[in-house]
């Protein structure tokens, strides 16, 4: 059984209908995704920008950490200078 060119035309017309709605639902699809894009966009900045404040507060707390560091050092031998002074026992 051979299908005529007005049948294979149908068959075409009931296709276009069925992908029609399809289409439609691609279409939001796309343009959801173009959304999701922009927005991930803004997080990688963000996380560019909490990347930089990080290594800024790291910085700063190795700076800290050094200088009560050099500090406790110095502490350090100012107590053993007056326990000598006084005759203290020294640990």
């Amino acid at each position: 059984m051979a299908l005529t060119k007005n049948d294979l035309q149908e068959i075409g017309k009931i296709i276009r209908n069925e992908l029609d709605p399809v289409k439609t639902d691609l279409s939001g699809v796309k343009t959801d995704l173009s959304g999701v894009k922009t927005d991930l966009s803004g997080v990688k900045t963000d996380i560019a920008d909490l990347k930089k404040s990080v290594k800024k507060i790291e910085r700063n707390v190795e700076d800290v950490l050094g200088f009560l560091d050099q500090k406790d050092v110095e502490l350090g031998k100012r107590i053993t200078k007056v326990e000598k002074h006084l005759n203290l026992p020294q640990n």
